[in-house]
């Protein structure tokens, strides 16, 4: 093999060896990043399921961020890097635990009247933290 053909052969093993290793840091910091977005929102849900606990027991106006850290056990921190406050916190246990049901655009009209039905039995369920919450 000449000089000319084994510099461009190195070139090519090099150019190989870099689009592996590129694609294999990029799938890394996409499985990390996918990663990352689940603990955050399981961390969200965690302060959602904890606030919805206490309305049981407290009235919501009553219910501090230190309460909802110390039943929690996380950092006020690690609350206050997905929520700006407790209202921020209410607003969006509101969108991810009741408007959960409506989709963007209900295909039928049948589609939609479930949606409502889904929608009716949440705030059932949540009965105890809508009425608190409105107030």
């Amino acid at each position: 093999m000449d000089k000319k053909c084994e510099i461009c052969y190195f070139y090519y093993v090099f150019l190989f060896i870099s689009v592996l290793y590129l694609d294999k840091n990029d799938r890394n910091s996409l499985l990390r990043q996918e990663k990352e977005e689940k603990m955050a929102i399981n961390i969200k849900e965690m302060f959602g399921d904890t606030l919805l606990e206490l309305v049981n027991t407290k009235k919501l106006e009553k219910i501090t961020v230190n309460d909802l850290i110390s039943k929690t056990g996380a950092s006020r921190q690690t609350f206050y890097n997905h929520f700006c406050d407790k209202n921020d916190l209410i607003q969006w246990i509101y969108s991810h635990y009741i408007l959960t049901a409506f989709p963007e655009h209900a295909d039928t009209m049948f589609q939609y009247n479930l949606c409502l039905v889904d929608y009716y039995n949440r705030l059932i369920k949540y009965k105890k933290f809508m009425t608190q919450a409105i107030q």
